[in-house]
């Protein structure tokens, strides 16, 4: 029994079905592309918006017996990744922050590093030579008890402000005590990573 020929129609409409295949095949190629690069230029820009690297000034003494900088995990002449706190992210409690010095007089430092120790609206209670903030654990440095003190008992944290302070009164460095709560605007940075740390190249280390 013979085989009838192919129905041109047939084979034609047959080539077009395969051909309209392969265009929608290549068009969603074409998007992907361009999905995935346009993806790629928002996480670049968000990235260069957000961080930067930053190299702590000085060089560490592997011989200390007393701290080196104001907060802890945080040598001179660390390497670390900041993340801009202006764009995307309020200051969380036990953030290690970069802030203005709102008083930088006398050849003091335009920029402190801190650590946030108190939010705002919270209230301190003195307990002995320190304080309690919004009812947690007294901190771990002292602060001043006469009558010209910038942080005092009963004292509620302004709307917009924090107090900060470092982590160490071994190491004499400016912080709330010093120049009063940090206002919201001059908190510009907090630390994301040491990254000398984190590659175990240190400055301190031999």
């Amino acid at each position: 029994m013979r085989t009838p020929p192919p129905d041109p129609q047939v084979q034609a409409a047959q080539a077009r079905a395969r051909l309209d295949a392969v265009r929608g095949v290549r068009r969603w190629v074409r998007l992907a592309r361009v999905v995935l690069t346009v993806g790629v230029l928002l996480l670049g820009a968000y990235a260069w918006l957000s961080y930067r690297l930053y190299t702590l000034p000085g060089t560490a003494d592997p011989q200390a017996r007393t701290a080196q900088a104001p907060v802890e995990g945080v040598l001179p002449g660390d390497t670390l990744l900041l993340q801009n706190l202006n764009l995307w992210r309020e200051p969380k409690l036990g953030d290690l922050v970069i802030y203005t010095n709102p008083e930088p007089r006398d050849g003091a430092p335009e920029s402190l590093l801190g650590r946030v120790a108190g939010l705002p609206g919270e209230r301190l209670e003195r307990q002995g030579p320190t304080m309690a903030v919004g009812g947690r654990e007294p901190l771990g440095v002292g602060f001043d008890l006469g009558d010209g003190a910038r942080i005092r008992h009963g004292d509620v944290i302004p709307e917009g402000c924090y107090l900060i302070l470092a982590d160490f009164d071994s190491l004499p460095y400016i912080d709330s005590r010093n120049v009063g709560y940090i206002s919201r605007g001059a908190i510009s940075r907090r630390i994301v990573l040491n990254i000398s740390a984190w590659q175990g190249r240190r400055s301190d280390t031999p």
